[in-house]
C-alpha cells in the first residue's frame, strides 16, 4: 500500500512540475494533455471529472502521465506544438492603460502633501495648543488605559491643563 502512495505522490508532482513549466494551472494542464492525446477539445464535465478524481483521489489517467513526463523530460526548449498549445491555456492579465497614471498622481499627491508640511508653522497667539507629548493620541486609547490602571489622567508638565485623555 505504501508504494502505492508514493507512486500517486510521483504522480501528482509531475502534474504539478509540469504545470509550472508551461506556465498553467493545472485544470488547464489536464486540458491541453487531452487535446494533444485525443486530438479533440474535451467536454467540461470530462474535465470537471478528471480533474476531481487527481483532486480527492490521486489518481491520474495514463495519457496524462505521460504528457508530463514527456514535458518534464524535455532539456532545453520545449517542442514548438507543445509551447503553442500551452499559450491557448495561459492567462495573461493585460496591465490597466491607466496603471501609470494613477502611480504618477498618487506620487505627486504625495510629494505635495508632503511639501505642503514642510511648510506649517505654529503660531502660539492663533493656533490651538499642542497636544501634551506624554499623552497618547487618540482618547478613546487614553481612556481606556487610565480606565484599567484605575487612575486620573495625568497633567502635562508644563501646564496645569489635563492631557488628551480627560476633560
Amino acid at each position: 500500500m505504501l508504494g502505492n502512495n508514493n507512486y500517486h505522490r510521483e504522480e501528482t508532482k509531475a502534474v504539478i512540475d509540469a504545470a509550472g513549466r508551461l506556465g498553467l494551472r493545472e485544470i488547464d494542464l489536464f486540458r491541453l494533455a487531452y487535446r494533444e492525446h485525443w486530438g479533440r477539445e474535451a467536454r467540461s464535465d470530462q474535465i470537471e471529472q478528471l480533474f476531481a478524481d487527481y483532486m480527492f483521489r490521486q489518481q491520474t489517467p495514463d495519457w496524462l502521465t505521460s504528457f508530463c513526463h514527456n514535458i518534464l523530460n524535455c532539456k532545453g526548449r520545449l517542442p514548438v506544438p507543445i509551447r503553442a498549445g500551452a499559450r491557448r491555456y495561459q492567462r495573461w492579465h493585460e496591465p490597466s492603460k491607466y496603471g501609470r497614471l494613477i502611480v504618477a498622481s498618487a506620487f505627486v499627491a504625495m510629494l505635495a502633501y508632503g511639501l505642503g508640511l514642510s511648510g506649517m508653522t505654529y503660531d502660539t497667539g492663533t493656533s490651538a495648543p499642542p497636544p501634551c507629548h506624554y499623552a497618547p493620541g487618540f482618547k478613546a486609547i487614553a481612556d481606556f488605559a487610565y480606565a484599567i490602571h484605575g487612575r486620573p489622567p495625568e497633567r502635562c508638565p508644563d501646564t496645569n491643563r489635563p492631557t488628551l485623555g480627560s476633560r
